[in-house]
């Protein structure tokens, strides 16, 4: 067991941890805890062999042998197993680094990776890619109740030991916990790293069953799917109503004019009824060169816009390929579109009655125009925007300019005022000594 640092997301830890519970399904979930091993002080082979035992039954391995030992490892090793790959040996081999003699922690979780190497092995997990081999295995000691031993001794100290970042046992251990477990969760910082598991784990708590729960899930998401489904088929019916109008009224039209008044060398038989049905053309409003008609062309437009979302929003979601299929206007007759048809308009025969027709098989047709008509639209509503501004800033601007010469004429009055009230408080005192004796005068110029 080297020291990496590989880091998972939380929904990789639990596609890896689903896999495991895939081979290994077990009802409960048990913590293990040391049964032999000293708290302190310096750890024995016989130590090793004795507490291996004891692990190897709660993992479901009862009745290996164990040959278990300290030994010199390479740096950074802490522990390795040999031949668990061969799930028919009953006898587990492991060597743990001899500089962990006097570490109890760190021992059992030697002891614990390497132990979950083999049952990986005997369970059929074993994967040929060390990385995602190893990854299970840690993973697996949290799985098979292992992870407090993991915990305290992966993160000892100064030294962190084990292939996964340590917040991915903490998230795995976490995650065994309340939904086996039945822990209540705890102020774990989870939300830090994966704000959806801890939204998750919440919904689970304070769900009264994981039945419950995940029935509600279901319910509400069938609900989407039955309105949707419903819509769906609202809408094609619809559409369906639409297309019978449409080929009645091309039926109508082209079993006149194109059968009953044209010859063999496609000359008019009948002049006045070609005539008449310009002239009914024109009048319901059908006429290219007149003007489109209304109703076809609004719901055109509402179609192509539907198709323009939905294609944007699922294109979002899964790529995909945008096909369709070409049928006759006359006799409904379906034909496989062709790369010939793709990219261009193109007048089209229908094998099976003859009937000539216009197909707009342009790439994307609906999606640019309905794409265009919103840019249009977007555009018209900025330039909307631009002059409802640009007249709000103009009245904004004569309102002030209002209001500042408003507030200068009171200023202007304010000094009119002051001039006047000084000038007549000077008109007083001369009038006063005007009209006073001599000596008065003479004490209020002198005094005043």
């Amino acid at each position: 067991m080297a020291m990496q640092s590989i880091d998972l997301s939380p929904l990789s830890i639990l596609n890896r941890m689903k896999k495991i519970e895939n081979a290994i399904p077990r009802k409960d979930f048990d913590v293990y805890t040391a049964q032999s091993f000293p708290n302190s002080g310096n750890i024995t082979n016989e130590d090793l062999q004795k507490e291996a035992k004891f692990m190897l039954e709660f993992c479901g391995l009862k009745g290996y042998e164990t040959d278990i030992l300290f030994a010199k490892t390479e740096q950074g090793v802490g522990g390795y197993i040999t031949s668990s790959s061969n799930i028919y040996e009953r006898a587990v081999h492991i060597k743990v680094s001899d500089e962990y003699i006097g570490y109890p922690e760190r021992c059992l979780a030697v002891l614990a990776h390497e132990i979950c190497h083999k049952v990986i092995d005997v369970n059929g997990l074993h994967d040929t890619d060390t990385d995602e081999n190893e990854t299970l295995t840690d993973l697996a000691t949290i799985y098979m109740g292992l992870g407090e031993i993991i915990l305290r001794g992966y993160k000892s100290h100064t030294h962190i030991l084990g292939y996964l970042d340590f917040n991915n046992y903490r998230v795995a251990h976490h995650i065994m916990c309340v939904v086996y477990g039945h822990v209540e969760s705890e102020k774990t910082g989870l939300a830090e790293s994966d704000v959806l598991l801890d939204d998750v784990i919440n919904y689970w708590e304070r769900a009264g069953s994981e039945r419950s729960i995940l029935k509600e899930c279901f319910v509400a998401l069938e609900k989407q799917h039955s309105a949707f489904w419903k819509n769906l088929n609202l809408l094609t019916e619809l559409i369906n109503r639409f297309k019978i109008d449409m080929l009645h009224n091309y039926m109508h039209y082209d079993s006149i004019f194109y059968k009953n008044l044209q010859d063999d060398n496609g000359n008019f038989k009948r002049k006045l009824a070609a005539f008449s049905i310009l002239y009914e053309l024109i009048a319901s409003d059908s006429y290219p060169e007149a003007k489109t008609n209304a109703a076809i062309e609004g719901l055109n437009n509402i179609v192509e816009d539907s198709i323009y979302d939905l294609f944007t929003f699922y294109q979002q979601r899964n790529v995909i390929d945008f096909k369709y299929d070409i049928e006759c206007p006359n006799c409904r007759t379906i034909s496989k579109n062709n790369q010939k048809v793709m990219g261009r308009k193109a007048v089209l025969k229908c094998g099976k009655c003859g009937c000539h027709y216009l197909y707009d098989a342009e790439i994307w047709n609906c999606t640019i125009k309905a794409k265009e008509r919103r840019e249009a639209k977007m555009r018209e509503e900025e330039l909307i925007n631009e002059k409802v501004n640009y007249r709000i800033n103009k009245a904004q601007e004569e309102a002030d300019r209002i209001i500042n010469e408003a507030r200068n004429a009171h200023l202007q009055l304010e000094r009119e005022r002051k001039m006047i009230e000084e000038q007549a408080r000077i008109n007083y005192r001369e009038d006063i000594i005007d009209k006073a004796p001599s000596m008065l005068k003479w004490l209020i110029k002198r005094y005043l």
